[in-house]
C-alpha cells in the first residue's frame, strides 16, 4: 500500500517545477535529436533522461511520464535497504529499515520530483554498500566499487 501511495496523483501533486519542466524538455530533444552536452541544463546527469524516454514513447509526454522513473528508483533502493539489513542483522531489521525509508517525509517527496540527484544518490549508494557487505566473489566487489563511485560522482556532480 505504501509503494503504490507514490503513484497516487503523480502526474499533478506537487505541481510542475521549473527544473522538472526543463528536464522533461531536455529528454524531449533527446527523443529527436542527437544528445548533446553543451547548453541548458547540461548540469544534470543523462541516466534519468535517457530512462524517461521509453515511458515517453509508451505513455506520451506528461508530468506522470516525467516523474515515473524516479518512483520506480526509489522502490528499488528501498527494496535494496531491506536486501542489506536483512543480509547484515536480520529479516525483521530489513522489514523495519525498508518501511522507515518508505515513510520518511523526504524520501517520498524526493521519489514525487524528476530530479534525479537524491534518488540516484541514495540508490547507488545502497547498492554499492549492499554489494560491498556481500563481498565474496572478485564480481560483487567490483559491482559494490561501480555503485560506490557513481554515488560518489552524484555527490560530486550536485555539490559542483
Amino acid at each position: 500500500m505504501l509503494s503504490l501511495s507514490r503513484f497516487i496523483y503523480l502526474g499533478s501533486v506537487p505541481g510542475l517545477h521549473f527544473d522538472e519542466a526543463l528536464y522533461g524538455i531536455k529528454t524531449y530533444i533527446m527523443i529527436h535529436k542527437p544528445f548533446t552536452w553543451i547548453g541548458f541544463n547540461s548540469y544534470t546527469g543523462p541516466l534519468i533522461s535517457y530512462m524517461r524516454i521509453p515511458f515517453y514513447y509508451l505513455m506520451g509526454v506528461n508530468i506522470f511520464s516525467l516523474r515515473f522513473p524516479i518512483v520506480i528508483l526509489s522502490l528499488i533502493a528501498i527494496f535494496y535497504v531491506y536486501k542489506l539489513l536483512k543480509e547484515t542483522y536480520n529479516h525483521l531489521t530489513g522489514i523495519i529499515g525498508a518501511l522507515l525509508l518508505l515513510t520518511m517525509p523526504w524520501s517520498f517527496i524526493d521519489s514525487r520530483f524528476a530530479d534525479e540527484t537524491h534518488t540516484t544518490l541514495i540508490l547507488f549508494a545502497i547498492c554499492g554498500l549492499y554489494y560491498l557487505n556481500s563481498a565474496k566473489k572478485i564480481s560483487t566487489r567490483i559491482l559494490a566499487a561501480l555503485f560506490l563511485s557513481v554515488s560518489l560522482a552524484v555527490i560530486l556532480l550536485y555539490k559542483g
